[in-house]
Parts: structure tokens; sequence; C-alpha cells
């Protein structure tokens, strides 16, 4: 309801009032009706301020308060509506629902009595022992093999006849075939190297057609003979020496087979023995007779001794023989080289 409304309805009840009171002749209601006049006086004259009365425009900062004339009857004033402050709508965050926590029911933890601890003995480390690692050494080829044993190898000359032979010791014990020195004359040795050397003879076995001679020297590249050693078919096998006089060869082949046979110096003696020997491909020429038979490892297995060339008139080919070597068949040229020494 406005403020115009209200003024309109007093003055309304108040006329009504008077009319009322017009009519009436008590004293009392006189003197009513007289304060109703002024009632009356007083609200005309309340309608004329409205007439020119503004709403104010409430200022940003002070709101103007009208304070109306003071009479007997309190004036109601206007009530001022304030200008709407837009506020910022918070959009409430959803409060999530609170689950309920399961607490857990503490059990009481004992707490166990320290232990004393004894004080650690400070042992000395053991310095660990280094264990060599195993160094893998390169394997010498065949090529290598022969090589090193080249300087083992001997020319033998007697004037009428020439071989082969091989130093069996550092102080210049050298084997050979008995039928290269049978003459025992002018016995020179030519070492790998060139140098020439006077040879005496120290021993022979003419059943093996074996014998030994020595020169000079305690240094002198060898080889050595190995008891136990096992020569099988089919082994390869190189054929050392000088054939026809001439200049080192190396020959190859496989051991065809292991035979019993009467040495060729022999084959007409009265007494002829058959004695081990290892049949070759490897070729052989005159010159080779005396010579060494290695195996691929460089072992010393026999002693070139003789070849086949013909057969009931017709060319053989490819079959050689060699002494098998081993410490018994050498054992009576051991026995003998003492001696023979002593004679002479």
């Amino acid at each position: 309801m406005t403020f115009r409304n209200l003024v309109i309805i007093v003055l309304s009840a108040a006329l009504v009032t008077q009319i009322v009171s017009c009519n009436s002749e008590n004293p009392e209601d006189i003197n009513q009706n007289i304060k109703l006049m002024e009632l009356q006086g007083t609200m005309v004259s309340l309608s004329e301020q409205y007439k020119n009365f503004k709403t104010p425009t409430p200022l940003p900062t002070s709101t103007t308060t009208y304070t109306p004339t003071a009479t007997s009857t309190p004036t109601q004033v206007p009530t001022q509506t304030p200008t709407p402050t837009l506020t910022p709508t918070q959009t409430p965050t959803p409060i999530p629902s609170s689950t309920p926590t399961l607490t857990p029911t503490l059990t009481p933890t004992v707490t166990p009595a320290p232990t004393s601890t004894p004080t650690p003995t400070t042992t000395p480390t053991p310095t660990p022992t280094l264990i060599p690692t195993a160094t893998n050494t390169p394997t010498p080829t065949t090529a290598q093999r022969l090589h090193y044993i080249k300087g083992s190898v001997v020319k033998i000359e007697t004037g009428s006849s020439s071989g082969s032979g091989v130093l069996l010791a550092k102080t210049g014990e050298i084997l050979t075939n008995y039928h290269v020195i049978e003459n025992r004359t002018n016995i020179k040795v030519t070492l790998h190297g060139g140098q020439t050397e006077t040879a005496i003879l120290l021993a022979t076995d003419s059943s093996r057609d074996l014998a030994i001679i020595d020169i000079s020297g305690d240094s002198h590249s060898h080889l050595t003979i190995q008891d136990n050693l096992t020569s099988e078919v089919g082994d390869i096998v190189y054929a050392l020496g000088y054939p026809l006089s001439s200049n080192y060869t190396v020959t190859s082949g496989v051991i065809s087979a292991i035979t019993k046979r009467v040495p060729t110096i022999n084959r007409h003696a009265w007494n002829k023995t058959e004695h081990n020997f290892i049949q070759t491909d490897a070729p052989l020429n005159p010159g080779n007779s005396g010579g060494p038979l290695i195996n691929y490892e460089g072992t010393l297995v026999g002693i070139n001794t003789s070849r086949i060339e013909d057969h009931n008139n017709r060319i053989v080919v490819g079959i050689g023989f060699a002494l098998l070597l081993d410490n018994e068949q050498l054992s009576d040229l051991y026995k003998r080289c003492k001696c023979l020494s002593e004679t002479e």
C-alpha cells in the first residue's frame, strides 16, 4: 500500500466520523468533533504536502530521512525502498557425504625389551687368492710347427752318397739311416743355417738300418722320441729332408698302413729280421733317407727309409716306408754308443 492510498483512507474515515458526529448533541461529542476537525485540518495539510512531495532519489552513500513536522499525532515516515544490490549467487558446493571411516581398534604392541647387542669384533677381511685366468694359447699352425722343426733337420754327405738326419739332443747326436753313412768316410753335416760340421760315428744298427753320428755343440735344436706314441692309419704326416742333395723340402701324405717288413738293405741277408714300419704316400726321393717323418702335432714318428719304385716292371707311386720309432727300437743303439766311443 502506498503513502497516497493511506492518506486517502485516513481522510475518508475522518469525514465519515465527522458526519456521524454532527448529528449528535452531546457536549463530549462536540469536543470530539472539534478534535476531529483539527485532525482533518492536519490531514489536509499533509495531503497538500504529499502533492508536492517527490520521492527522493537515494544517494549512493547516504540515505536522507525526512522528519515530519512535530504534531501531537506521530506522522508515519515513508519507508524508502533501497536499491537492490546484485549479490553474486554462490553455487553451493556439494558437500560429500561423509563415509564413516572404520577406526581400527588399536592393539597394543608389546615392545620387546632391548637386547644387548655385543660389540662386533673387527675381523680382518681375508685377501682372496687370485685364481689365474686361463689364457687361451693360440694353437700353432702347421706352417709354424714346420718352421720350428726345420732347425732339427740336417743334410749328411759322405762323398759317395747323401741323405738326411735329425738331431736328437742339443749336444749334437744325429739319428740317420745306416745305409747313408755305411762307408764311414768323411761324414759332413750341414745344419739348416748353412754351418758345416764334421761328424763322427757313434753307433749303428744295421738290422734296423739305423745309425747315430755326432757333431760338436751344446745348443742345437732337436726333436725327442716319445714312448707310447700311437700312430693311426689316416693320420697326416710330413716327410722332411734334403732330397737329391738339394735344398730343404717338406712333402706330406697320410699313414697308409702300419706294417712289418725287412729293411731294404737286408733283403738278401741270411739273418734278416722284420721290424715295424709306417707306410705312407708322402713323396720320398733319394736324399730323404734318414730324415724325420712327423705327424701334424710336430712329433717324431719315424725315420724315412725307402720306397718302392717298381713292381714286376711296373712303376709304383705313393708307397714309401719309415721305420717306426720308439725307445725299444733304439735300445740297441743306446747300448752301443758308449762302447763305440771307448774303442775308437
